[in-house]
């Protein structure tokens, strides 16, 4: 099926766009291993079933609701190596519930269904061969089996999965495949975010507001009394602890310069510095597909940006000034981090900035650098030349480079000199840690035979400490630190409990609940600073709001706006121009920018807020005093972004339909277990 689709670029683009697609749908439906609502529909072992034909009926177990849980954290760590972005694993188990579980599986079903109809099948080996593909180098697979087995996964489990991910996403890309964007479509997309704005405004802070609010008794009382449950104190408690730190340890570390000089002479590979090379570089792109080519444009592609290579190659090869040729021909955009930069006095170039590409040149690349930015064939051709080599055009994927090598760097162990302070740390960090276990040991072997945390802090030569007052899930308590790990023990004490040994990569604890203080509404008096702050605010909010609707209503025009502002003893602000998403930064945050915009004309005077809708902190009224087109120069350049990112999302729209279309057509052939309907 994805001979349907036109390019190899543009599928790879799709691909990237379905983990943005389908990563926030399971991050909404399919929960988090075991939260999230599964211990209560585990209690059902079959909790839907699905007749999609007379003879096809599929059933909805308990391995599909584990399986749909492992898949999202698969899911999740390929979107967040592609994108960078994190999705809290709590916040997803706190929104789940059973029968959005059950119904993300229906889903999943609905989707493996589609690939049987369509004759989509993927086998364990193509599993394999495309973790292969992500994984090429062994030790990468090494770090991603330790990952699985940190996940409760095996090998096994993990290509298992990955074949129902890979043959779920082509029974997708069945439907995605035919969005397409046209070049109008892509136009108005472009022009509606680069246009620039200049708008015309006065806003109203609350913050300005707030300060002449009049406070009184009598009015704090009335509204402490109306609103006293915004100001509940939550369960709170307070600690006493034994802590102890590794970096306390570390201080009384002694370091001779015999312990430096054997660290160095049996770990010098750890401060060796890679081979490099010296190089200048033309690079000769190849143009980008777009979604309505076919590939044998695409291979077209390919041959022009390889003719012209190579004619530039001849050139430079007969005698030509390398970089000369260079400054006029490289399309290079992207570099890579240069180690040093030198100038060349064996071509013209003698007096360039030596921090700068001029001439092609790049300074010295390091090994790994080049495979990050140029890839294996590009790096054993460059690092296995000799100086002064200039090597024929290599199809680096997305371009055609011509290199010339102009000097080498071999590998060489920084002297001791040099890394002297890295190797004290180094030692430090080994002489400590024999210290800090030993320490732990000592910590739980004596914590389970003295049981008052006085004479364990006497026995061990700690010291006891007390926090103050602390909310009881805080994340963080001073004098400890971040909880992290210690969250769930410290939650299950109760007054007199003590947890165990608690420990980390850094820090040994032992923490005794000495007092607890339960959830409360407080006297006024004790929280008056906190109600009359609200107070301000509340009565800030609205004595902003009716000040713009004053100057709102005045205004029709921008110079009925002008006057109203004038006579308001304000001034009216006209901002720099802007794009769409630049409008809080010109404005401030309006809410719901994008919708309002999209309806305004020019000179139609708007009354908007800012921050948040239900609680603003202040109001603009504002009109759009001119906009400016983009040109279509820069939108012929974006061509490549835009089309693919509006079928993406027109690929989303059409599979949102289909699984609804889908779920309409089934009807009441899709039964879920009576404990779970609403």
């Amino acid at each position: 099926m994805l001979r349907q689709l036109r390019s190899e670029k543009f599928k790879k683009v799709l691909l990237i766009g379905l983990l943005f697609i389908v990563v926030p749908s399971f991050v909404v439906f399919y929960g988090w291993q075991g939260g999230g609502g599964a211990e209560a529909s585990e209690a059902v072992s079959k909790p839907a079933k699905i007749k999609f034909g007379p003879m096809d009926k599929v059933e909805i177990t308990a391995t599909d609701l584990s399986n749909a849980r492992r898949m999202l954290r698969m899911k999740y760590n390929n979107y967040e190596r592609m994108t960078g972005n994190q999705v809290d694993p709590a916040a997803i188990e706190k929104i789940m519930e059973p029968l959005d579980l059950i119904n993300a599986a229906i889903d999943q079903k609905i989707w493996e269904n589609l690939a049987h109809e369509k004759g989509i099948y993927v086998s364990l080996d193509d599993a394999m061969r495309d973790i292969t593909a992500q994984f090429p180098d062994p030790r990468q697979r090494g770090f991603l089996v330790q990952n699985l087995m940190e996940q409760g996964l095996n090998f096994d489990q993990f290509v298992f999965l990955t074949r129902m991910s890979m043959q779920e996403d082509l029974a997708r890309q069945t439907i995605a495949s035919s969005a397409r964007a046209s070049f109008f479509e892509a136009w108005l997309e472009y022009a509606r975010r680069n246009e620039k704005l200049v708008a015309e405004f006065v806003r109203f802070n609350v913050s300005d507001f707030a300060p002449k609010v009049e406070v009184t008794d009598e009015k704090l009382a009335a509204y402490f009394k109306e609103n006293a449950e915004e100001f509940t104190i939550p369960d709170q408690v307070k600690f006493r602890y034994i802590l102890a730190n590794k970096g306390d340890l570390r201080t009384s570390v002694t370091v001779t310069d015999d312990d430096v000089t054997s660290y160095y002479n049996g770990n010098q590979d750890a401060y060796r510095v890679p081979p490099a090379v010296e190089v200048r570089q033309i690079l000769i792109n190849i143009a980008a597909p777009r979604p309505d080519e076919s590939e044998d444009a695409q291979t077209s592609a390919v041959q022009v940006a390889q003719v012209q290579a190579r004619e530039i190659y001849n050139r430079v090869a007969k005698g030509e000034d390398f970089a000369t040729v260079a400054t006029s021909a490289t399309q290079e955009t992207f570099f890579p981090p240069r180690q040093t930069a030198k100038q060349d006095p064996a071509t013209s170039l003698t007096a360039e900035d030596p921090n700068t590409t001029a001439g092609g040149y790049l300074g010295f690349i390091a090994e790994n650098d080049a495979k990050t930015f140029y890839g294996d064939d590009w790096t054993s051709a460059v690092f296995n030349a000799q100086e002064g080599d200039i090597i024929a055009p290599l199809n680096i994927g997305r371009a055609f480079a011509i290199v010339r090598v102009m000097g080498r760097k071999e590998s060489v162990v920084q002297p001791l000199d040099t890394v002297r302070n890295m190797v004290v740390e180094r030692v430090k960090d080994e002489k400590t840690q024999p210290l800090f276990e030993a320490l732990k040991d000592e910590m739980e072997e004596k914590s389970t035979s003295i049981p008052d945390l006085a004479k364990l802090a006497e026995a061990t030569s700690q010291t006891v400490k007390t926090t103050e007052k602390v909310n009881k899930n805080s994340e963080f308590i001073p004098g400890i630190g971040l909880i992290g790990n210690f969250q769930d023990a410290l939650s299950i004490l109760e007054r007199g409990g003590r947890s165990d040994m608690l420990a980390d990569d850094n820090r040994v604890l032992i923490v005794e609940l000495q007092e607890d203080f339960p959830s409360h509404i407080p006297p006024m008096d004790e929280v008056r600073a906190e109600v009359e702050r609200s107070y301000r605010e509340k009565m800030g909010r609205e004595d902003a709001r009716k000040a713009a609707e004053a100057v709102k209503a005045k205004a029709t025009t921008p110079d009925t706006l002008r006057t109203a502002v004038a006579d308001a003893n304000l001034t009216t602000t006209v901002s720099s121009d802007f794009v769409r998403d630049g409008y809080a930064s010109a404005l401030g945050p309006v809410v719901d920018f994008s919708s309002t915009i999209d309806g305004l004309k020019d000179n139609q005077i708007e009354m908007s807020s800012l921050g948040d809708k239900e609680n603003p902190t202040g109001f603009v009224v504002w009109f759009i005093a001119s906009r400016t087109a983009p040109s279509r120069a820069d939108y012929a350049k974006a061509l490549d972004k835009i089309v693919p990112e509006l079928s993406m999302r027109k690929a989303n729209v059409l599979m949102q339909e289909y699984l609804r279309d889908r779920r309409k057509e089934l009807g009441d052939r899709i039964e879920i277990h009576k404990a779970y309907r609403k």
